[in-house]
């Protein structure tokens, strides 16, 4: 394999996710579609970084990479330049692992002030966009920590049932 075409299957990975994707999650995919090495993955995903192809987000739960617009247009050029068989082993990663994926890019994460007031931050992403930024005052230490735990696991649910909610005509 050459860096050129590593570093266009981690693009044409960001684009199939549709979402901000860490490193491990970057290197898994690449690693399922093509055996690809973690500092394979890293070595293309800094170099395209500093090549404004991709755009690195920090978050509470650590930094998070998405495709910038002249990364989808240098993708778009170049796409036959990746391999078929790892264009369709990447898409059937993307498909069976979306939900997944897109969970771990939900972040929460929980501050406290005295002791006795806490503050929650609750993100959840969807195609690659902020859907949703909550914070919530919560007094009490453990409710925090499950309201954040449940949030990594419930995200999608909580802003359908807050949309829905919202939504209502009455």
């Amino acid at each position: 394999m050459t860096f050129t075409e590593i570093a266009l299957t981690v693009l044409y990975l960001l684009q199939q996710a549709g979402i901000p994707l860490n490193m491990e999650q970057i290197s898994n995919a690449l690693y399922y579609a093509g055996n690809y090495t973690y500092m394979d993955a890293a070595i293309a995903v800094n170099s395209l970084e500093e090549k404004s192809l991709i755009l690195k987000q920090s978050s509470p739960t650590g930094d998070l990479y998405n495709i910038t617009v002249s990364g989808r247009i240098n993708l778009s050029r170049l796409t036959n330049e990746v391999r078929g068989s790892v264009r369709k082993a990447i898409t059937d990663y993307c498909e069976k692992n979306i939900k997944a994926l897109s969970l771990e890019s939900s972040t929460a994460t929980h501050i406290s002030f005295d002791g006795n007031q806490y503050q929650v931050i609750l993100s959840a992403f969807d195609k690659g966009n902020l859907l949703g930024q909550f914070v919530l005052n919560i007094s009490d230490g453990d409710e925090a920590r499950l309201i954040c735990s449940n949030w990594k696991k419930h995200a999608d649910e909580a802003i359908a049932a807050l949309y829905t909610t919202l939504i209502k005509d009455t």
